[in-house]
C-alpha cells in the first residue's frame, strides 16, 4: 500500500473525559499542523481497540448498552465506544484507498460503519447513519 503523496492517514488518539469536541492540547497541535500544512488528511479517532490481550473491555458492553440509551450519557458512551482491530484496519485501508480532499475525521461510530460496510461488501461511507 502506498499513501497518496499529499494524504496522511493516521490516528492521534483522543482523551476520554472532555466535553465535545474532545481535543487534548497535544492532539490540537497535531491537527493544526496537518491543516496548516495543506495536506489532505484523514484522522481516525478510535477510543479503545479490542484485540489479542485487549479484550477485557468486552465486559463493559452491557454498561455501554445502558448508557447509550440514557439521554444524558448517550454522547459520551458513543464517543468512548469500542472498536475491533478489524474495524480499525478496514477504516485505515479505506482512508488510504479513498484519500480525503481536504481534511476529515472518522470517529468511533464512523470506524464501526466502515468496518461493517466493508465486511458486507458495500461501498463504505463513515458519515452515513
Amino acid at each position: 500500500m502506498v499513501l497518496a503523496p499529499r494524504h496522511h492517514a493516521g490516528s492521534p488518539g483522543h482523551p476520554a473525559l472532555r466535553a465535545a469536541p474532545p481535543v487534548a492540547p497535544a492532539e490540537r497541535g497535531v491537527l493544526v499542523a496537518i491543516r496548516e500544512s495543506g495536506l489532505d488528511a484523514t484522522v481516525l479517532r478510535p477510543w479503545y481497540v479490542l484485540g489479542p490481550g485487549h479484550r477485557w473491555p468486552l465486559l463493559l458492553i452491557p454498561a455501554y448498552a445502558v448508557l447509550e440509551r440514557i439521554p444524558a450519557t448517550r454522547k459520551g458512551a458513543l464517543r468512548l465506544g469500542l472498536n475491533t482491530i478489524a474495524e480499525v484496519t478496514s477504516a485505515l485501508a479505506w482512508a488510504v484507498e479513498s484519500p480525503a480532499l481536504g481534511y476529515r475525521i472518522v470517529d468511533v461510530q464512523g470506524i464501526r460503519r466502515l468496518g461493517a460496510e466493508l465486511q458486507a461488501g458495500g461501498s463504505p461511507n463513515p458519515s452515513d447513519g
